[in-house]
């Protein structure tokens, strides 16, 4: 039996937090059916749920309840003892040898693990559903749009102006004092840009009274700074929104208000309130369902997916998101099994609930990160693709590029700069603009998709494939399963039995510039995923009964 050291999990087995896997509604009390793949090769002759109920194991027997050739169903009851529910799952088997393995959410062991890589459940779980249906899009108010133009305002004393499409300095300017003159109106000016990117959450960063653009270092939290538009301008951009059906989160710093201040229990009163945090490292600890519900995902998303993407000769100084060393290229192994060892330490709600990014107003752009329009297409296949909420600082769909995070607060180039020649490309709304229409095209192609697949708003998430080069996941979902491949480099090649997988007819390829996808033989055959060069590939597989008459091999 091989459990252990290859990159190939379809012969593995299988469980994930997702609704194929995890049956019934999350209250306190509630009994959940928990479901787990087994693949034929395994032959288990009993499965365990082993769950912790006030701080001590305790064991039930899963029940086999359908069984194909192509592998087993087993099934155990999960029950909501706790605030949060720790769990995994016992095989026992006839190997002497190796007469158990220990099944967790960072996969599988072969000697006993701790009880932090346990897969976690939430008895209570206020976090808001509309959070999994989210495109979100990150605004730094200052840089998107003018509607009202800077010269017809009077900037405050520490303001420095500067002309729209003035590059912003590589050093940064910890003072904040360069101000572009972006406004809330201009952000409702071009709503109708964001809603063809399938946007439907906006984020800004701070927008109270400040000395200083970026405006951390607000004053007040009880009105909006006037050269942004003042409150009324905030009501504006909120009612536009809502006209809209789009949804509007802010950022508010003020880090010591308790759950007894007025601000907190008006905010929260009879609303669907959505509680993220920015943290830069790991934010597990704090993702225990009593406080945050879900982090901005440098750890579990930004940082490996950079470290596997990066340019093999990245451009020096770069910000190796407060490592003191350059950005690393790794191989697609320990880049999967790293997620998967910190995303075993959080709560599955946390997961789903946390904001994934490519960068931010803090960070390098991604284009400059991974050096060219192909790998950055690879990284905004994972964006659009990977559970939790894909969020894109405003440029980045258009190949903006930034060393730093001043340098990355680049303007939106809505309009001609002095001199522009007549064949200068079109910008997105149709002004001029140095923009890269192809990133613009695909990142409106994988937030369609995004919308119109539920398994990649919902789904369980499944570890395929892991080398050098290449990465393959599953979201796994009821109503289909979708198959994701990732491709850094030409050359990087795997052949997928399809019996292995639970929902294995294929229903749509959309393969992406850099990878080809065949399918050999249908639900009988094999999908061959072949590197070209950068690229990825989404697969659809249809939800179909199981099967009899597959085999799975190792």
């Amino acid at each position: 039996m091989t459990c252990l050291n290859t990159t190939h999990y379809l012969n593995q087995p299988h469980h994930d937090t997702g609704p194929a896997y995890l049956l019934g509604t999350r209250r306190p009390g509630a009994e959940l059916s928990a479901r787990l793949w087994v693949p034929a090769p395994w032959q288990p002759e009993h499965i365990i749920l082993r769950q912790v109920v006030d701080g001590e194991p305790s064991l039930s027997a899963a029940q086999l309840v359908a069984r194909t050739d192509a592998g087993a169903w087993w099934e155990a009851t999960l029950r909501l003892v706790n605030p949060t529910n720790h769990y995994r799952f016992l095989l026992l088997t006839p190997d002497s040898d190796r007469p158990y393995v220990w099944f967790h959410a960072a996969g599988l062991a072969d000697h006993d693990v701790p009880d932090a890589m346990d897969f976690r459940v939430l008895a209570e779980d206020d976090a808001p559903d509309w959070v999994l249906d989210a495109v979100c899009y990150q605004i730094f108010p200052d840089r998107f749009s003018a509607h009202t133009p800077p010269r017809e305002r009077t900037a405050p004393a520490w303001a420095q102006a500067h002309a729209w499409l003035d590059e912003p300095p590589v050093a940064g300017d910890p003072s904040g004092a360069a101000w572009y003159g972006g406004d809330l109106d201009g952000i409702v000016d071009h709503l109708d840009y964001l809603q063809e990117l399938g946007v439907n959450t906006v984020y800004l960063t701070p927008v109270f009274p400040a000395g200083s653009v970026h405006r951390y270092d607000s004053n007040s939290f009880d009105h909006v700074d006037a050269l942004l538009g003042g409150d009324a301008a905030l009501a504006r951009l909120t009612q536009a929104l809502h006209d809209r059906d789009m949804r509007l989160v802010l950022d508010l710093t003020t880090n010591h208000t308790g759950v007894t201040h007025d601000w907190f229990r008006r905010a929260v009163t009879g609303r669907q309130l959505w509680l993220v945090a920015e943290h830069g490292h790991d934010a597990s600890g704090d993702l225990t369902g009593t406080g945050w519900q879900g982090t901005m995902n440098y750890h579990g998303f930004t940082r490996p997916l950079w470290s596997w993407l990066a340019h093999p000769d990245p451009a020096d100084g770069l910000n190796w998101l407060g490592i003191p060393t350059g950005i690393p290229r790794l191989p697609g192994g320990p880049i999967s099994q790293g997620v998967r060892e910190y995303t075993a330490h959080m709560p599955a709600t946390s997961i789903t609930h946390s904001m994934n990014l490519l960068g931010s107003h803090d960070t390098p752009r991604i284009r400059t990160v991974v050096g060219s329009r192909e790998a950055q297409l690879v990284a905004a296949t994972a964006l659009f693709t990977a559970p939790g909420v894909p969020t894109v600082f405003s440029g980045d769909e258009l190949g903006a590029t930034g060393r730093t995070g001043e340098h990355s607060r680049t303007t939106m180039p809505w309009t001609a700069p002095p001199g522009a020649a007549p064949t200068d490309e079109l910008g997105p709304d149709g002004a001029w603009g140095p923009v890269d229409r192809v990133t613009l095209g695909r990142y409106r192609q994988l937030s369609r998709l995004r919308h119109e697949l539920p398994a990649l708003r919902r789904g369980g998430m499944r570890w395929v494939y892991a080398d050098e080069d290449l990465l393959v996941w599953l979201r796994t979902h009821p109503d289909g399963d979708v198959l994701v491949a990732l491709a850094r480099a030409a050359g990087a090649t795997v052949d997928l039995p399809l019996a292995c997988l639970p929902a294995g007819a294929v229903d749509d390829v959309h393969a992406m510039d850099g990878v080809d996808v065949t399918v050999i033989g249908g639900a009988d055959g094999h999908l061959t995923v072949n590197a070209t060069g950068p690229g990825s590939a989404i697969v659809t597989l249809r939800a179909v009964l199981p099967r009899t008459d597959k085999i799975c091999t190792h």
